[in-house]
């Protein structure tokens, strides 16, 4: 009974770490970071290899990568227009 309950409780440990892959971006991406309007910019980390990769923006875009066979993942985002007319 006890040694039951132990396998349980490993179980329901152990799944939500095998449940998400371990994305990260490049260093050179922050919070609050500035990058150039009306352009394309790309974006890049690594994850586990063949893992879909989504990235949403504060703007609306939204892109999705799979990463290739060594966790690499590249995708392009639209940079939105200035709200000011010239």
């Amino acid at each position: 009974m006890k040694i039951s309950i132990k396998i349980i409780v490993i179980l329901i440990v152990s799944i939500p770490k095998f449940g998400f892959a371990d994305v990260e971006l490049n260093s050179l991406f922050s919070n609050h970071m500035v990058i150039q309007r009306n352009a394309e910019i790309p974006i890049w980390g690594w994850a586990d290899p063949n893992e879909k990769v989504e990235v949403s923006t504060s703007w609306g875009e939204h892109a999705t990568a799979i990463t290739n066979t060594d966790g690499t993942w590249r995708l392009d985002i639209k940079t939105p227009q200035s709200w000011r007319s010239a």
